[in-house]
């Protein structure tokens, strides 16, 4: 009984999980619409602007895609208990970081709001390290 107990995943990293899933599932569909050119084209008249106008361009938006693409992927290893998942959804959730800083500038409140799931999530991944084999 206690062996099945530790071999769960536990409730920390299912939430963060289903959190980030949620979030990315959103930004996926909405990247998605940006990138069609008659929604382009209704954005601009809505705005007054084109999108390269108003910073947004194609290969930001194809980034952010790729971006969101390896993070499901990411959590969908943590939840299937790959270390390599963590892995992914670290260096994908840095490499959002200093892309972000590079196009927008260095914000502190963008920044703390990028690491509060991650860092959620590498805490309660370290509980469970066992699960991962991240434990020696």
């Amino acid at each position: 009984m206690e062996n099945q107990k530790q071999n769960k995943l536990g409730a920390g990293i299912i939430t963060i999980s289903v959190i980030q899933i949620i979030f990315s599932v959103f930004a996926l569909i909405g990247s998605i619409i940006l990138l069609i050119p008659s929604f382009q084209e209704n954005l601009a008249t809505i705005t007054g602007a084109p999108l390269d106008k108003l910073g947004i361009d194609n290969t930001s938006i194809i980034i952010g895609l790729v971006s969101i693409i390896l993070i499901l992927l990411g959590i969908i290893l943590i939840l299937r208990k790959k270390a390599i998942g963590l892995y992914i959804y670290l260096l994908v959730t840095a490499a959002n970081i200093i892309y972000s800083i590079i196009m927008n500038g260095f914000m502190i409140s963008s920044l703390i709001g990028s690491l509060i799931l991650p860092i959620l999530m590498t805490f309660f991944v370290y509980r469970k390290k066992e699960l991962f084999g991240l434990s020696k």
